[in-house]
């Protein structure tokens, strides 16, 4: 196929470039028509390589060298390449006849008693009479000059007078052409030039065949990482372990990311031959599969997502930051920086894990100094980007001085705090708890069985056999601990033993016939819990919190939710203080709470113990006293007053103590951006009020405040008709960021709230209606966007400031279960990656990519992966 190099003579110097093109540039659907000599270039760059070389030369459109593609003067004075010189190789010399120029001569030269070319002189006559081309000599019909191709393409760097002379300016002097010609194929520099050339062209017909094998090669290694970064996800996703103990090819057990590869062999060509030539060669195959490679796989995805990452936050451009931590199994303090921020193209929000550092010391200026390090590192913006910070209650985070959140504020002042509303609320759940003496003891006595009955195994395998036997239909539960830290734990260990309250008393009676006979400590534990569970005092307080739970623990996991923004969080933090007042305020609240706690009792086979009347103490009367007070004796109505009334009271002062609006300034400005507010003002625009937006215009500089108004008021008049595009989902949020499938009918049941039907239904139709999340994504699915900049900015903004910090809790729930005990001495750098691949599983790898970064990471598989 291909024109046989060592025959360069006349007639090839005829043959067109675009031939020899045709025979020597390979095609991408054939990896064996590929040109000789050219090493590592794709389809584009061999088109393309001569033409740049053309494209320097000093001919004109008319010069007679465009007749002749190999003219010296086309690249003489270039820096060639190795394709080029290839290509140029394979043309050969340009060696014209004078028939074959457009003058049919060779041009004169009157000074020169000779005067002009010889064509006899492409020859040389050897010794023994016979002639050989010179393929050394090359003609220039441009410059009228010879040139040799040997030294032009392999001396260029020598500056010899002589050698310039046939490299850069070309020989012309006619009269001794032929003794100088002479003189020079003998001397040394053309002769190893002319060696170099020789040894090139003999060499070519082999680089088809190698670079052929070698393409092949590639792809099948990359064939085979494809499948390992299969495995990686697999592994990370699930929070598994890579390695074994011993993974040696002869052991069982090998590690997960072996075994897996073994799985996946018999069903994949390139895995199964991979792995034979590991067992056969050893050290001399490059592996893939190595810990280290492992290592560099599970960075190469790691920084692929962080890429993406990085990618959508410098499209929206603008974001805010939730940072948390944690000790590990290690008892390493891990650092956890989450990102939220709104997708340009989806209009969706995320909050994305950016990065995961250890921080040995927790300040306010340690953790702002590694605040800067990680978005220098991520190439972030943060002094005019960062809208919004979320943290917990610590000082270290939010001190008002030496904080996280001022010092930020100094380099940032438009990064609004927000305190996460989750821990707030787990706040108020942790006071509600001690408001008196009956609910010290009855969340005491939770925490206590718990420890008595889950910390034994023989007493956890009665609890679960006493299930089967009194519920056989319905799913076992296990103990719950009592955790300050824990949300939710109070009300979970609460639901659980009046779900499971035979089955926990009969435990206990079984334990004590086991055990309670030869050891009195577990006998006189057992008769406290009986004594307590079995009293009136335990239901009624059960229920009491049982119903203030209704209304926080839903409310607690909707402030778990990512796509939740400010303004729809206060609305439904109003809504639940609305219900936990009338709780206290309704007459029939305890009412039904008695009957409740009197049907529990009425369904048990136990018997009771009764709230008792305490003696009235008598007080002696003063002189000067005329009357005295009148004790209540009812121990029912003692209960309510001491207990019941206590615990709401104490509920509602630390929820609107905890739930200011006022907080936030600016959210009295965000609030005009909602349905309600709108449809207000669209029926009438005077309601705008006369400083709306200036807060909001102040913090962030990039709003102009008139222009704002102006598209709020034309948004609001023409909203009718743009409204028709909006469709409200029936929920706000799913069943599965709930977790209970009832948790939405809890929040707006009529055990919780004195409204009735008509207004629960009003409730539950205007709560969706009430998010920012709907009207933006109006905005951005419409292309309002472009039309109202500046509402768009500041609704965007508005769903970017952070609500809480859960996003950071979920990050650390993944971490330990990636740094387990056994897994306790992992690197930083691994453990960032596991993290980020486990918590980031939504994002679509690219595996093209992946691999392109795999091979960066040593020069052995860049050569193995990368054409």
């Amino acid at each position: 196929m291909f024109t046989d190099i060592n025959e360069v003579d006349q007639v090839s110097v005829d043959n067109s470039f675009d031939n020899v093109l045709s025979s020597s540039v390979s095609t991408q659907a054939s990896t064996h028509d590929i040109s000789p000599g050219i090493n590592e270039v794709d389809q584009v760059s061999v088109d393309n390589s001569f033409d740049n070389v053309l494209s320097s030369s000093v001919s004109a459109e008319t010069s007679p060298g465009n007749l002749f593609k190999n003219d010296p003067v086309h690249f003489i004075n270039s820096k060639l390449t190795p394709e080029e010189i290839n290509l140029i190789i394979q043309l050969g010399p340009c060696q014209p006849c004078s028939d074959d120029l457009p003058q049919k001569h060779f041009p004169f030269d009157k000074t020169s008693r000779h005067g002009h070319f010889n064509e006899q002189w492409y020859s040389r006559l050897l010794p023994d009479g016979s002639r050989v081309i010179r393929d050394w000599l090359s003609y220039s019909p441009t410059l009228d000059t010879v040139f040799c191709l040997p030294c032009m393409l392999f001396t260029g760097h020598n500056k010899h007078k002589a050698v310039t002379t046939w490299t850069k300016v070309g020989y012309s002097t006619w009269q001794n052409g032929r003794q100088n010609i002479m003189l020079h194929e003998i001397s040394n520099i053309h002769v190893n030039a002319s060696i170099t050339l020789k040894t090139k062209k003999n060499s070519m017909p082999i680089i088809p065949a190698l670079e052929s094998s070698r393409k092949t090669n590639v792809a099948l290694n990359r064939q085979i990482v494809f499948e390992l970064i299969d495995i990686t996800l697999y592994l990370a996703r699930h929070n598994l372990s890579f390695r074994g103990h011993r993974e040696g090819w002869e052991e069982k057990n090998k590690g997960n990311f072996k075994d897996i590869l073994l799985l996946m062999a018999p069903n994949s060509y390139a895995l199964s031959s991979h792995i034979n030539s590991i067992k056969s060669q050893g050290k001399h195959v490059c592996s893939f599969i190595s810990w280290e490679r492992q290592n560099q796989l599970i960075s190469s995805i790691s920084e692929f997502i962080g890429s993406t990452i990085r990618s959508d936050i410098k499209r929206s451009r603008m974001f805010s930051i939730s940072i948390d931590s944690t000790f590990d199994a290690a008892r390493k303090e891990q650092v956890s920086f989450i990102i939220r921020y709104v997708s340009h193209s989806s209009g969706n929000i995320f909050e994305r894990l950016l990065a995961l550092k250890e921080s040995p010391v927790t300040t306010g200026e340690s953790l702002f100094n590694l605040f800067e390090l990680v978005m220098d590192r991520e190439g972030l913006d943060w002094k005019n980007e960062l809208v919004g910070q979320s943290y917990d209650g610590a000082s270290n985070m939010s001190g008002e001085y030496k904080g996280l959140q001022a010092r930020i504020n100094v380099e940032n002042n438009s990064a609004i705090f927000v305190w996460c509303h989750a821990h707030r609320l787990n706040l108020v759940m942790a006071n509600a708890v001690s408001s008196s003496l009956d609910a010290v003891d009855l969340f005491g006595n939770l925490e206590s069985i718990y420890s008595f009955i889950w910390c034994s195994k023989k007493r956890a395998a009665l609890f679960r056999e006493f299930q089967d036997k009194h519920y056989p239909n319905m799913q076992k539960k296990s103990m719950k601990r009592v955790a300050t830290t824990r949300w939710g734990s109070h009300d979970a260990a609460l639901e659980t033993v009046l779900q499971k309250f035979d089955a926990i008393l009969e435990t206990l009676e079984e334990t004590r016939k086991n055990e309670g006979s030869g050891d009195v400590k577990v006998g006189s534990t057992i008769a406290g819990f009986m004594k307590y569970f079995l009293s009136y005092r335990f239901v009624l307080t059960a229920y009491t919190f049982k119903k203030i739970f209704t209304v926080l623990s839903p409310l607690s996991k909707i402030m778990q939710s990512v796509d939740i923004d400010l303004l729809t969080v206060t609305n439904i933090v109003e809504t639940s203080k609305h219900d936990l007042n009338f709780l206290r305020d309704d007459d029939n609240t305890f009412d039904n709470l008695y009957e409740q706690a009197q049907s529990f009792i009425d369904k048990s086979d136990y018997e009771f113990e009764v709230l008792k009347t305490t003696r009235i103490k008598k007080v002696p009367r003063k002189h000067d006293e005329k009357c005295t007070d009148e004790r209540i004796q009812d121990p029912i109505q003692l209960f309510k007053i001491n207990t019941v009334l206590p615990a709401l009271d104490h509920v509602n002062n630390e929820m609107n103590k905890r739930f200011n609006p006022d907080h936030i300034g600016i959210l009295k400005d965000i609030s005009l951006f909602s349905l309600k507010r709108i449809e207000e003002i669209m029926k009438k625009p005077i309601l705008l009020p006369i400083d709306s937006f200036v807060k909001l215009c102040n913090t962030y500089k990039i709003l102009d405040i008139n222009c704002l108004r102006t598209e709020y008021l034309q948004f609001t008049s023409r909203f009718p008709e743009i409204k028709k595009t909006l469709v409200l989902p029936a929920k706000l949020h799913t069943e599965t960021e709930l977790n209970k499938s009832d948790d939405e009918e809890f929040l707006f049941s009529d055990a919780s709230s004195g409204m009735d039907d008509n207004d629960n239904k009003t409730l539950k139709e205007n709560k969706n209606s009430k998010s920012l999340i709907y009207i933006f994504n109006l905005l951005h699915s419409t292309g309002l966007d472009s039309v109202f900049p500046h509402l768009y900015s500041a609704i965007k903004i508005a769903v970017t400031l952070p609500v809480s910090s859960c996003s950071t809790e979920r990050s650390f729930s993944k971490m330990k279960l990636v740094k387990t005990r056994l897994r306790s001495s992992t690197s930083e750098d691994r453990l960032e990656g596991l993290v980020k691949i486990s918590c980031e599983n939504d994002i679509v790898i690219d595996k093209d990519l992946v691999v392109d970064i795999f091979a960066q990471k040593s020069s052995v598989l860049i050569k193995s992966l990368i054409l």
